[in-house]
């Protein structure tokens, strides 16, 4: 976690002189930063809270058709087709005294593609709500395959407190093989100075 402008205790040896100068007093600005909440944005139940655009509406991201969940009863699901971009996003308030915010989640790449080039691709970001890029949290392609969730951290350097931030999730596949990406137990870890 980023702990930025939290006051801390000083170290053995520098406490801060009493106001005659002659006796030290321990430094009064102790640390009091505690996680502040768990804003689960979860893909489950469904829909809640996600705004999705699959490539094909007869198809709904979050979904429990597929792989097993990471946690059950639903995951998003997307990518799957050729020539196709899925996208989906979930609007989340910051709190004003935040300090640190880490977005956490497990993701598991599927793929019919062959070989180590790129054609198929996903990534994970943080935007505003105008959908202007804050930071990138997560890269994939079809070269990541693999038949296990894989967790991944984003430790968010940008100053976000008091805003509303989106998480978005979009996937590419191109013409001719296609991969499916999938994604769960999505949670942005928020602390903060009380």
């Amino acid at each position: 976690m980023i702990l930025v402008g939290c006051a801390t205790a000083s170290p053995p040896g520098h406490e801060t002189p009493s106001p005659d100068g002659n006796t030290p007093s321990p430094d009064r600005t102790t640390s009091s930063c505690t996680p502040m909440a768990d804003l689960l944005i979860d893909a489950t139940p469904v829909g809640m809270g996600w705004t999705g655009t699959p490539a094909n509406p007869m198809y709904p991201i979050i979904t429990a058709n597929g792989l097993t969940p990471h946690s059950t009863p639903d995951k998003a699901w997307m990518g799957s087709v050729v020539s196709a971009s899925d996208e989906m996003h979930t609007d989340v308030v910051v709190p004003a005294a935040a300090t640190g915010l880490v977005l956490a989640g497990y993701s598991q790449v599927r793929t019919t593609e062959t070989g180590t080039t790129a054609y198929d691709t996903a990534k994970v970001v943080i935007t505003d709500t105008s959908d202007v890029l804050l930071e990138s949290a997560l890269a994939l392609d079809n070269t990541n395959a693999g038949t296990t969730w894989v967790a991944f951290t984003h430790t968010l350097t940008s100053n976000v407190a008091g805003r509303t931030l989106r998480v978005k999730l979009s996937t590419t596949n191109n013409a001719t093989k296609a991969t499916s990406f999938y994604f769960d137990t999505v949670s942005l870890s928020v602390t903060g100075c009380h």
